[in-house]
């Protein structure tokens, strides 16, 4: 898995070549970290659930909890 500062290293020689290149402003997002999010989400459900309800109560703070689901 990719750590912290190998994203922030590879976000980094992004921004060099780009300012070398003399390219605009690129929106460049990393997919390996969400690759790794899926892949943590996927390894443990519950993490995912209390994601999904901690995200539930920012934007409605009267919605119900989502209920478990057992595969």
């Amino acid at each position: 898995m990719t750590s912290k500062a190998d994203s922030a290293n590879r976000s980094d020689g992004i921004t060099r070549l780009r300012e070398h290149l003399g390219l605009p402003e690129l929106h460049y997002q990393d997919i390996s970290m969400m690759v790794g999010v899926r892949q943590a989400l996927e390894r443990w459900p519950l993490l995912g659930e209390s994601c999904t309800r901690a995200l539930g109560e920012l934007g409605n703070p009267a919605a119900p909890a989502p209920k478990a689901t057992v595969p």
